[in-house]
């Protein structure tokens, strides 16, 4: 496989990746309000914005910070999840203010 080929294997791994943990975030707050009904976790919008949210972009740019010299095209996936999921939150706060 050539240079390019391997850069976008690693931009695509990255990409995977980074859509597993958000989507595994994602389904575990679903689960926790599947669990503990009493909580009310689906209907509090801070519950979505910390765990669906804020902790994958943690993990997300401490990732992309230790892979970048090694694996630079997988932190560069990685990176571009991270601002697309950014600007998907900027947008939904944006339409409902």
């Amino acid at each position: 496989m050539n240079t390019n080929g391997k850069k976008a294997l690693g931009v695509a791994s990255g990409v995977i990746g980074a859509l597993a943990l958000a989507g595994s975030a994602f389904a575990l707050l679903r689960l926790v309000d599947l669990i503990f009904p009493v909580l009310h976790i689906a209907r509090t919008e801070w519950t979505h914005w910390l765990a669906a949210i804020f902790l994958p972009e943690a993990v997300f740019l401490v990732a992309a910070i230790y892979l970048w010299r090694k694996r630079g095209p997988v932190a560069a996936g990685i990176l571009l999840v991270a601002v697309a999921i950014g600007l998907h939150f900027a947008i939904h706060v944006a339409g409902h203010r």
